[in-house]
């Protein structure tokens, strides 16, 4: 199921789709940076309130994620089970490294990807995540989109045999279908 690249194009090529995104931080600013639709550097929220946007310390990285448009893990996990699978971004490989979880940056992840599912052109964001792992589901069910906002839908839990696990699945619908 796990398998590491077996050449530098297929990571490229990835990078190249703008599908893998890093969260930087600056410590000399306290500035998370997540990149802007377009590509170009946007900066976010100070952390303790100062938002010039200047800084001259190296970033490191606060955490990552990857955005699918159509991949064969969400169609396995989806067709069949939604009406339009393909109408969808999927956000996967959410990780924040410890120092940075709890500091408001999953609710501006959720905002940042759910402005790439309107760029797209499309009208849902899913995502999925292992059906044991009661926090997480937790976390996206209830709060991931930030104060006030809530979290997705979670729509149920699947179980795939030739892996060995189960997946909850969860959704929230950006844009109105017309």
């Amino acid at each position: 199921m796990f398998r590491n690249p077996t050449s530098r194009a297929q990571i490229l090529t990835a990078v190249d789709a703008q599908q893998c995104f890093m969260i930087d931080y600056r410590s000399s600013s306290s500035h998370f940076s997540l990149p802007a639709s377009n590509g170009a550097s946007h900066i976010g929220d100070n952390v303790n309130g100062n938002n010039n946007g200047s800084s001259t310390s190296p970033a490191e990285v606060a955490g990552l994620f990857v955005i699918n448009y159509q991949d064969p893990f969400d169609e396995r996990l989806w067709k069949g089970f939604v009406e339009d699978w393909k109408d969808a971004l999927y956000l996967h490989r959410l990780v924040l490294q410890k120092p940075f979880q709890g500091v408001g940056l999953t609710p501006r992840i959720f905002e940042f990807v759910e402005q790439k599912v309107r760029d797209a052109g499309r009208h849902y964001l899913r995502l999925d995540c292992l059906a044991g792992n009661a926090p997480l589901r937790r976390l996206y069910a209830e709060k991931c989109r930030g104060k006030g906002k809530g979290g997705l839908k979670e729509l149920g839990t699947i179980d795939v045999p030739e892996w060995q696990l189960e997946f909850a699945r969860f959704e929230i619908q950006v844009v109105p279908r017309a």
